[in-house]
């Protein structure tokens, strides 16, 4: 038998705190560890539901903008600079701006694993791309490189 004590957990949703981890997937049909991960703070919401340890409702403000409805996921506009010139830092380069890893890799078929990879600096270039993170209000002003 799991010697792991069984922890209560409220979800946001149904305004209802379940027994445990367990009981809540079961009756939402979610898998246990993204439960977990909600509660631990390291996955804002699980298939649209938010979730958090009973202790922790009242000081859940920080994490409201995180929260999704109906399972959207946040979406990170993206900028790739194709490098055209062998001159280090890239004084010769285009921009393509995407509104999501997806659509980038749809647009330049590159599977979307190597593009996250670049994007968290795992690989130096994707493909002869380099990716980057980049706001759209801020970027729209330095578009003209």
């Amino acid at each position: 038998m799991n010697s792991r004590k069984k922890k209560p957990v409220y979800c946001f949703n149904n305004d209802k705190i379940y027994p445990s981890i367990i009981q809540a997937s079961k009756e939402l049909g979610i898998d246990y560890p993204s439960i977990g991960q909600c509660c631990r703070g390291n996955r804002s919401s699980v298939k649209g539901y938010v979730f958090c340890y009973p202790e922790q409702r009242d000081n859940y403000e920080f994490r409201k903008d995180k929260r999704h409805t109906n399972g959207a996921k946040r979406k990170k506009s993206i900028v790739v600079i194709k490098k055209l010139g062998n001159i280090p830092p890239y004084d010769f380069c285009s921009k393509l701006y995407f509104n999501s890893i997806t659509e980038a890799s749809k647009v330049l078929d590159i599977p979307m694993a190597s593009i996250s990879a670049n994007l968290q600096n795992r690989t130096k270039t994707c493909h002869g791309y380099i990716f980057q993170y980049y706001e759209p209000e801020r970027s729209e002003q330095n578009v003209g490189v």
